[in-house]
């Protein structure tokens, strides 16, 4: 944020806003919008809230409203994260899903100022533009950085307040209430796998004549060093951006190159040891599995799910589930918050000392189709701004009634614009 808040500051002091402004005017005209519009859009890429309070430089008064009620259509950098997200998580980090959502903002702009100048409170034509043009000069370092750090200092008081409110807010609703009714006994399933496996070491171990306490000890050092030199791997794999080892531990499954060494140092012991470290993988993956389940159950019956399920019938036209719909009313709080409400919503079951990824959890919920993916993201790209911003707004415009009248106009266009996507994909077989 702060080297984009640097650059923004580098195009302001220069002079060149001025001159974008101007050329901008004739195209913005046929929309509805001045040529001013086009420097709180701008800055409003970095943060909506700096990008509603520059509409200041606007005079008229129709076209600084208009300007507001379009501004917050272009992503802002707490937006990034989300496009980030889905292009990693559905679309392996393709280059385009950043690029069009800036493609989607302008697009609404465009929609967006044809349809207000239609109405009674935005009709006519903008003002005429008047504004100096300062000469080019170089910015100086110290208005620059000044600049900059005015803005991330407003950005991080709102990641401060808003934003850490709204995510414990979202941890609250999700892990409670405690004393949740499950239609299993999970404790009594873990033991029973547990003896499962207890018999099933035993089995092993008398299959490969491992009889005394010292061949016991020995086989299971060896599969301590099989896991630490997995976690090892995989530490390794992380830290050059690859994927981490897969190991195959099925029951005629062989020992893969990675233990090699450990095999050529135990070359009498390493088939027992080999065949015992795939009972313990096999009686992780399937607590593993009773845990989730156990998670996805309480969390079935958590406050987050009962809110979620109640504004479902409203987004269940655009494809989302509740999971996605509370995610979305939490961003009303500050956008970011959308990733850590799905972050907390789906990792409730995870590992904590090894937890997954939230796009790998994203890949393997069913629902999270490409094609919802993208109208989610679209939703979020046009429905109305954190609640910093909707203060901003109302604060410039000194009127409640045109914060709310932006709200309301906003979701609505957002689901209407998001209703024709949708369908549109899955009639074209998406």
């Amino acid at each position: 944020m702060l080297v984009l808040f640097f650059f923004l500051a580098i195009l302001e002091s220069c002079g060149y806003m001025a001159r974008v402004a101007f050329i901008m005017d004739r195209i913005f005209r046929k929309f509805g919008l001045s040529g001013k519009s086009f420097i709180p859009m701008l800055i409003g890429s970095g943060c909506g809230v700096p990008g509603v309070m520059a509409s200041r430089t606007i005079e008229n008064d129709r076209d600084r409203k208009m300007t507001i009620m379009t501004t917050t259509f272009i992503p802002c950098g707490a937006k990034l994260p989300i496009i980030a997200l889905i292009a990693g998580a559905l679309f392996d980090g393709a280059w385009w899903v950043a690029p069009s959502s800036y493609f989607v903002g302008v697009a609404a702009i465009i929609v967006s100022g044809i349809i207000l100048k239609k109405t009674k409170m935005f009709a006519g034509d903008p003002a005429p533009f008047v504004m100096e043009l300062p000469p080019y000069h170089l910015p100086t370092l110290k208005a620059t950085l000044t600049h900059m750090f005015e803005r991330g200092i407003m950005y991080l008081k709102k990641a401060g307040t808003f934003i850490l409110a709204a995510s414990i807010l979202v941890w609250f609703i999700t892990t409670y209430p405690m004393d949740v009714e499950y239609s299993k006994d999970y404790d009594a399933l873990h033991d029973q796998v547990a003896q499962t496996y207890e018999m099933k070491d035993a089995e092993t171990l008398a299959h490969f004549g491992i009889a005394t306490d010292e061949q016991k000890d020995q086989v299971n050092e060896i599969v301590d060093n099989m896991k630490s030199t997995v976690a090892d791997a995989t530490t390794q794999a992380e830290d050059a951006g690859e994927g981490a080892p897969e190991i195959e531990v099925e029951d005629d499954s062989e020992a893969p190159e990675l233990f090699n060494d450990i095999k050529d140092e135990n070359k009498d012991l390493f088939p027992a040891a080999w065949a015992m470290y795939k009972n313990s993988a096999n009686l992780d993956a399937e607590n593993d599995k009773l845990d989730k389940e156990q998670a996805s159950e309480k969390l079935e019956q958590s406050y987050a799910a009962s809110f979620g399920k109640a504004i479902n019938p409203v987004l269940e036209p655009l494809g989302f589930d509740w999971k996605m719909g509370l995610s979305l009313v939490a961003g009303l709080a500050a956008k970011e918050v959308v990733v850590s409400t799905l972050g907390t919503i789906y990792a409730v079951g995870g590992d904590t000392d090894h937890p997954q990824a939230l796009t790998d959890y994203l890949q393997n919920d069913p629902h999270f189709t490409p094609l919802i993916a993208l109208t989610l993201m679209l939703f979020i790209l046009i429905y109305p701004p954190c609640i910093a911003a909707l203060a901003v707004i109302k604060r410039e415009t000194g009127s409640w009634k045109w914060m709310l009248f932006m709200f309301f106009y906003e979701n609505a266009f957002a689901w209407i614009a998001c209703f024709i996507f949708y369908n549109i994909g899955r009639a074209l077989g998406f």
